[in-house]
């Protein structure tokens, strides 16, 4: 896993599809947190940067276990493989908006690892990101987290200017 100086390490309890029965916690380094936001009822949600919430109760002072992120479908780039320990979309270092419907916008993504490598071509460092991003909505009053449809890329004009041509009045 590397150093985890600085890093929160989060037990993820491991449950089965079949029994529902739970096994023993795999350790997750994160690097990252997600957002944290207060609601119009006066609890805070906090995104994880494991792609989990929760949810804290400011007057009785009591957490609750909130509504998971969306499945990650993997990096395409990287034959779909899902890197992420609990297999849901990650908030690592996200930004979060409150809309006027008290609803909240939150970006997410798939988890991919970053090699960089030294001169030597030796692997110095290795990093967890997020890529391929994706839009999602939290509900309050629902208690549910929504992914929004993938945009199309946006289509960039490219200038008739000259490169290296400084623009002044005279154009």
């Amino acid at each position: 896993m590397g150093d985890t100086a600085g890093a929160l390490l989060v037990a993820l309890p491991v449950t089965t599809q079949n029994d529902n029965t739970t096994t023993s916690p795999t350790v997750v380094g994160v690097f990252e947190i997600g957002p944290a936001m207060l609601r119009n009822d006066g609890k805070a949600i906090c995104f994880g940067a494991t792609g989990l919430t929760a949810i804290y109760n400011l007057a009785t002072d009591h957490w609750t276990q909130g509504p998971s992120f969306p499945t990650d479908p993997g990096d395409p780039s990287n034959g779909n493989t899902v890197l992420s320990p609990n297999g849901l979309l990650k908030l690592n270092d996200a930004p979060a908006v409150m809309q006027a419907n008290g609803r909240m916008l939150t970006t997410a993504g798939t988890e991919y690892l970053n090699l960089t490598k030294d001169k030597f071509g030796t692997t110095a460092d290795r990093d967890f990101f997020s890529k391929n991003l994706k839009v999602c909505q939290y509900d309050p009053a629902a208690e549910t987290i929504v992914q929004f449809a993938d945009q199309p890329p946006s289509r960039v004009r490219k200038s008739s200017r000259p490169k290296n041509k400084i623009s002044s009045d005279d154009d």
